[in-house]
Parts: C-alpha cells; structure tokens; sequence
C-alpha cells in the first residue's frame, strides 16, 4: 500500500530501513509517493516512486557526481530509491511491489514505470528484465572536477523520458 509521510516518518526512526524525514517531506510536495510492503506487521520493503521528473542527486549510483536529471510524461512514474529488509530478501518482493504499485497507480494515470540501476546491480537488472521492463539502453557519465560529460540511450527521447540537460525537473519543496 501506499505510506503516508506521517508513517515514513515513524519507520525512518529505525535506522534498519534506510528511511530518512527529508523523504517525508518530499511526498508532501505531492510529486513523491512510497508503495510498501508488510510482513507480520513490520515494514518488509519499498519503493520510492518520482511522479514528472527527478533531481540528478536521486537518480545516481555509489559516486554522488553520476546522477543525472530525468523527466518524463504523466502516465509514467520513476522507481529512484528501493529497499529490501535483509531477513525477507529473495521473495521476489521487488517485483511484486512494482506490479502492485502500478495497479494502484492506474487511478492517477500512470500505466508505466521507468527506473535506472547501477551495472552492478544484478538483482535490480535480474529483477526488471525477469518482469518485462524495456531495456532503453545504458547511461554513461564521466567526470573530472567540476567537468562531467553525460551519454544517454537514444532510445528514450522517442518515450518522452529526457535525461540530463534536457531534463525538465520539478520543485519538490513545499511552499
């Protein structure tokens, strides 16, 4: 089910759930929403979704300077952050909760889900691929100081999804 930022905020209070009060804030801005599930009342897993676009610094991998900045139409929602609670991994809950999520996401228009991995991602990419996402191509980005240089797959462009400099991002504060 969806969480509520009320709940966000009790769950990041426990360390193990890698949940921070500034997600909270986020959802509040209406752009943000988290899809969880629960096992034996405990939080198990969950998904971070993007609704329009999101920030370069969430969309990364290990080094904070390879994000890249994404947007895209609104029948698509970006996966950016996911977690698996370490005692329920390997029940295939990730792609459960995508499937889920995008069921209870049709009601506000949403009939698709876009996300990123890091190469060494392989239970992300195993994940996806054993689901059936499209495989839009890879994302390279190099940088040297303040000096970066970002290649994207062509393969987005056509689906409306715009990376980078292209990339038309959103505010998520709360005005």
């Amino acid at each position: 089910r969806l969480l509520e930022p009320s709940e966000v905020k009790r769950y990041a209070a426990d360390f193990e759930n890698e949940l921070t009060t500034d997600l909270a804030e986020r959802m509040q801005a209406g752009r943000d929403l988290c899809y969880a599930a629960f096992s034996q009342q405990r939080l198990a897993a969950y998904i971070w979704l993007a609704l329009g676009s999101l920030e370069a610094e969430h969309n990364r991998g290990r080094a904070p300077r390879s994000g890249v900045a994404v947007s895209f139409p609104p029948d698509v929602a970006f996966v950016y952050k996911a977690f698996t609670r370490p005692e329920v991994r390997g029940q295939r809950l990730y792609p459960a909760m995508l499937a889920s999520a995008l069921d209870v996401l049709e009601s506000r228009g949403v009939s698709r889900l876009l996300t990123t991995a890091d190469w060494t991602n392989h239970a992300a990419l195993n994940s996806c691929s054993r689901i059936g996402f499209q495989d839009l191509g890879t994302i390279v980005r190099f940088a040297c100081g303040p000096a970066a240089c970002t290649f994207k797959p062509g393969n987005a462009q056509p689906l409306g999804i715009c990376l980078g400099r292209q990339a038309c991002v959103d505010s998520r504060k709360v005005i």
